[in-house]
């Protein structure tokens, strides 16, 4: 009976340890980075915007201090919200809270100690722990939690001794919280740390792709259509005559009627000074010393396309054709043309962004399952190690045996040198 009890009392301590591997978060952190979910938008936003202005494309993995800059400045806002301080000391009572990334943080490990980082829009992190002094030994435990602090991928090493380190992989964490766990082993070895973080940026990844394509879009969308400011030009309907045309003066509002309008004069051209006599007022936004004349024949012609490049494919939501509402059958037919561009290209934005997210997500399970592999095959070797090493109790048995060996080995040669020499005696003896 006191066995069982024991029994049961041991399970349930070590279901106790294995639960608290992965340490919680307070809710006031996990509430803060909700609440700043347009930053982050943004900030994936500009890592795609510096791909582009680095390296020209995206669909690749990167990583800069510009990149660092940037997700660094989005992490203080979140703890600044949640009222906690990161990077403080070894001092610090309860978790540390870390800045991603970071190098060479250190600390002492007296019984455990926990590091948390909040998300860092860094589609992949590495987590490196390096023992700088003593000959302690600690079990380390890396977790990634998603928004509600639900753990979704667990990783646990040992390291033990001066110079060594172990590393932790993690992909998918752009919108993950991580939190390192080290536990130091009974003894009284000194166990002193450093621990660094990388991060890396995926910018193929699709809500990356939509956030630049929208932003391009909309930069385009203001260059083509931004006004230049003025007076809008009347518009001509039907028989309408140029002299029929009343045309408020821009600076005093009173009506210039064709024989009261002013005569051209380089000299006043073009200028920002209230007209005079002499000089054309600058009307509808125009081209300064253009005719009224030239005004009214532009109000009447279909404006020419901008041509404006962009590295991004046109999306869903801002087509690059619209079809001119202006009686010009050429606008309209070139509109239509470039409408039906543009479906075909967002089909197949559409298509690429499915076949990159689907190569993503096998790109990642192709990794956690070599990941594994290696884990499981490292750990077939150190116990095969350890089967091949004997035991103290194997050694000493050998040992013995070894020894009986030699000892017999040891009687046989002095009862064969007894014999021949007694037998040399017994033929002297004949001899006599």
């Amino acid at each position: 009976m006191k066995k069982f009890i024991t029994a049961i009392c041991i399970s349930i301590t070590v279901m106790h340890v294995q639960a608290q591997k992965c340490q919680s978060i307070f809710s006031s952190l996990l509430g803060a980075q909700k609440n700043l979910y347009n930053d982050y938008k943004e900030l994936r936003k500009n890592y795609g915007l510096e791909a582009l202005n680095s390296i020209g494309n995206l669909g690749t993995t990167i990583a800069s201090t510009t990149l660092d800059a940037l997700s660094i400045s989005y992490q203080k806002k979140v703890y600044s919200n949640a009222g906690v301080v990161p990077m403080s000391g070894d001092g610090t009572i309860g978790p540390r809270y870390l800045l991603a990334p970071c190098a060479n943080v250190s600390g002492s490990l007296v019984t455990e100690r926990t590091f948390v980082t909040v998300p860092s829009g860094f589609d992949k992190l590495y987590i490196t722990i390096k023992v700088i002094d003593g000959n302690g030994e600690a079990d380390i435990s890396a977790c990634l939690k998603d928004e509600f602090g639900n753990v979704i991928n667990q990783k646990d090493k040992n390291v033990k001794g001066d110079g060594n380190s172990i590393e932790f992989v993690f992909f998918g964490t752009e919108n993950r919280y991580a939190t390192i766990h080290l536990v130091k082993k009974l003894g009284l070895n000194n166990f002193k740390y450093t621990i660094s973080i990388k991060g890396e940026v995926n910018t193929s990844k699709e809500d990356i792709q939509e956030l630049v394509a929208q932003h391009l879009e909309d930069e385009k969308t203001t260059n083509s259509t931004g006004t230049t400011g003025g007076t809008k030009l009347p518009e001509l309907k039907g028989n309408t005559k140029i002299t029929d045309v009343k045309t408020p003066n821009p600076k005093t509002g009173a009506i210039l009627t064709e024989d009261k309008l002013p005569t051209y004069n380089p000299s006043t051209a073009g200028t920002s000074k209230t007209p005079t006599q002499g000089a054309i007022p600058k009307v509808g936004g125009g081209v300064p010393n253009a005719t009224l004349t030239d005004k009214a024949n532009a109000a009447t012609t279909a404006p020419a396309k901008p041509t404006i490049k962009s590295p991004m494919p046109a999306t869903p939501n801002m087509p690059k054709g619209t079809l001119q509402n202006n009686g010009s059958t050429a606008a309209n037919s070139q509109a239509a043309v470039q409408d039906s561009a543009a479906a075909n290209n967002t089909i197949q934005t559409n298509q690429k962004g499915k076949g990159k997210k689907q190569r993503a997500k096998q790109e990642m399970i192709n990794q956690n399952k070599e990941e594994m592999e290696q884990e499981a095959k490292e750990k077939y070797e150190k116990r095969q190690a350890k089967k091949d090493q004997p035991t103290k109790k194997e050694r000493a048995i050998e040992e013995g045996k070894e020894y009986l060996r030699d000892k017999k080995q040891n009687e046989k040669n002095e009862n064969a040198a007894e014999t021949e020499s007694e037998t040399k005696k017994k033929g002297k003896k004949k001899k006599q």
